[in-house]
């Protein structure tokens, strides 16, 4: 029985990354390596549009989080997360 059920969650997960595999705050779990892409670069399209506000003394000052340096490096985090795929 134990056989049966590990080859049904194999099947069931082959070519998709693992459940409850997070990345950002965004589920990738149980997608495709292509779906979970699609997934991460919608987030990283929002985070690379957001605004950071920095206040240095008493003077704020409004930044993209791009010119902050702060953005998704997509290839290697989906790299990292198609390590998580069976198949």
């Amino acid at each position: 029985m134990l056989v049966v059920s590990f080859g049904l969650y194999y099947w069931s997960y082959q070519n998709k990354i693992l459940p409850h595999i997070r990345v950002g705050g965004v589920s990738v779990g149980s997608q495709s390596a292509a779906a979970a892409r699609e997934l991460i670069e919608a987030q990283a399209k929002l985070v690379r549009e957001g605004k950071v506000t920095v206040k240095v003394g008493d003077k704020p000052f409004e930044e993209t989080t791009v010119n902050l340096g702060i953005d998704y490096d997509l290839d290697q985090t989906l790299a990292a997360a198609d390590r998580l795929v069976l198949g």
